[in-house]
């Protein structure tokens, strides 16, 4: 399954390129407070669309969709916001 593993891989590294400048040229956030909270923002609108569209719409109802990129993927959109703000302090 290596074509599957570098599929995976390139699209977890073009969502983290995608989230990272939509997050520092769209958002000025003021503390780590406010960062987490739009982290979590959109993660909750990433994990319904999914759901929705992915494990409801093309998959009737099977939640094997959910694999460790989905995971890594909604981790990268949780902590990136936060890892901006921390960035800018130093």
């Amino acid at each position: 399954q290596l074509p599957d593993l570098w599929f995976s891989i390139i699209m977890i590294v073009a969502g983290l390129v995608v989230v990272w400048y939509v997050a520092s040229k769209l958002f000025t956030f003021k503390d780590v407070g406010e960062a987490v909270a739009v982290g979590l923002v959109w993660l909750v609108i990433a994990a319904v669309l999914d759901y929705l569209i992915l494990v409801l719409g093309f998959n009737g109802g099977d939640l094997s969709v959910y694999t460790w990129s989905f995971w890594v993927g909604y981790a990268i959109i949780l902590l990136l916001p936060s890892a901006l703000v921390l960035m800018k302090k130093k």
